[in-house]
């Protein structure tokens, strides 16, 4: 199998989106945070970094509506947007505070490929500030509904992107493995990432791979295309099982949030935080401004809110409070995307409850089966909840943002007995497929690849 995805999907994406890769070192690891640094500079925000479309028979996913706002002030600014790609319109124009909506069109388009374009977002001349983004955009057409299919292989580590039709699977080796998620076909492996590969996650925009370096205790940074090595983050303690980072855009900086060890910036490597976030299991809103975090395996366990503010150019990180919940032995934690609801998978009560990102106390039950353990929010900020279904019919449930279900995902005859792993489950960009797997203490462990709805 070769190392790297298709050549031509590699150009033409990163032609689009890659920014200038840093050199592969250390640097981060001593470089300094600064009190004397001025205010990150004014931009543009777009609520998502990057968009996956699609269109199969039985479920059409062709349009996404954003906010565009900025990432300081409050003065509406002026700004236009254009597509490079004829498939896919945009709304022209609007101010900050205001919705853009992509709507893409697949007539005259080749069935079971993945096209690729970009939208540009700049402000208006003459605005307050000057800034543009860009926000690739996929689009995969298929001539059929994706089957449901599951086989043998250890997993200890998903993660999904979010433009490009890929999963990224880790084995608790050295190499991650990239699965096409409506084929559930190999497509790369990108080998000698680190002695013992752990969590993984990908930026919002698709561009970078991050995988936990359980041996060395870092962060490698990497080409989500073709697995090159980019750099590298020292997380400065041990990590292992159980360690949690979250890639976010805090007042639009890429950056990357591991518990246990300081931000950082994405783009030039260095610590955006001058000491460490909380050891404890992390879920933090997409612009990185509401950072939520819980005790794995307690009962009963707790759940401590923070808000990370512009500290003159850095970010400054402070709990706002801590409370005690029902859930027990919790194993995963999600928030929306507006930091309205954490969802803590916790395996008792048999339920997903939902706390109040504001005020940390339950608002919603939503019903489930023993034992939850995986808590997600799509990337059309819906709730996908997963449990340890031993003997059960169902094991992921997917509901609305009102708490109202949508859909259930059937288990599968080969994991009935086995159950799904606890923080093993991830959702594809186009919110149509959950890739999820058996723990890997079971003689045949599984990944399986399934339709959401």
């Amino acid at each position: 199998m070769n190392s790297k995805i298709n050549s031509t999907i590699a150009a033409l994406f990163l032609s689009v989106t890659m920014l200038p890769a840093p050199s592969f070192a250390d640097s981060a690891s001593d470089a300094m945070v600064t009190e004397t640094a001025t205010a990150f500079p004014t931009r543009l925000y777009l609520s998502k970094a990057g968009i996956a479309l699609s269109a199969f028979p039985s479920h059409p996913n062709l349009t996404r509506t954003l906010n565009v706002t900025r990432t300081a002030g409050n003065a509406p600014v002026s700004w236009a947007a254009s597509s490079n790609q004829p498939w896919l319109k945009v709304t022209a124009s609007g101010t900050t505070s205001g919705m853009l909506t992509l709507q893409a069109n697949i007539k005259g388009l080749n069935k079971d490929q993945l096209y690729l374009a970009t939208i540009t977002v700049s402000t208006a001349a003459n605005s307050e500030f000057a800034d543009t983004q860009s926000l690739p955009v996929s689009l995969w057409i298929g001539s059929q509904s994706p089957a449901n299919v599951d086989f043998k292989r250890t997993v200890t580590a998903l993660a999904t992107n979010p433009v490009l039709p890929y999963v990224y699977v880790s084995g608790g080796g050295s190499t991650v493995d990239v699965y096409n998620v409506y084929t559930a076909k190999l497509v790369a492996s990108f080998p000698q990432i680190a002695a013992t590969v752990g969590a993984l996650t990908v930026s919002g925009d698709g561009q970078f791979l991050f995988a936990a370096d359980y041996t060395n205790y870092r962060i490698v940074k990497l080409n989500a295309v073709n697995g090159t090595k980019l750099s590298q983050f020292n997380i400065g303690q041990k990590i292992g099982p159980g360690f949690s980072m979250v890639y976010a855009r805090p007042f639009g900086v890429p950056a990357i949030y591991p518990a246990g060890g300081k931000i950082f910036s994405v783009e030039t490597n260095t610590p955006l935080t001058s000491t460490p976030l909380t050891q404890e299991f992390i879920a933090v809103t997409p612009n990185g401004q509401n950072m939520y975090s819980v005790d794995l395996g307690i009962s009963p366990g707790s759940l401590t809110g923070y808000k990370v503010t512009d500290n003159g150019g850095t970010l400054k990180v402070a709990s706002f409070g801590s409370s005690s919940i029902s859930g027990e032995n919790c194993q995963d934690l999600a928030v929306s995307d507006n930091g309205a609801h954490v969802y803590p998978a916790c395996g008792y009560p048999y339920e997903f409850d939902v706390y109040s990102g504001k005020t940390l106390l339950q608002v919603q039950t939503l019903p489930a089966a023993p034992y939850p353990n995986n808590a997600e929010i799509d990337t059309e900020g819906r709730f996908v909840g997963g449990i340890d279904g031993i003997y059960e019919t169902y094991d992921a449930f997917l509901y609305g943002q009102n708490g109202y279900s949508i859909s259930k995902v059937a288990t599968m005859p080969d994991q009935y007995a086995n159950g799904q792993n606890g923080n093993m489950l991830v959702v594809s960009g186009d919110t149509s497929r959950v890739i999820s797997a058996t723990s890997p203490v079971f003689s045949n462990p599984i990944i399986l690849f399934r339709n959401l709805q």
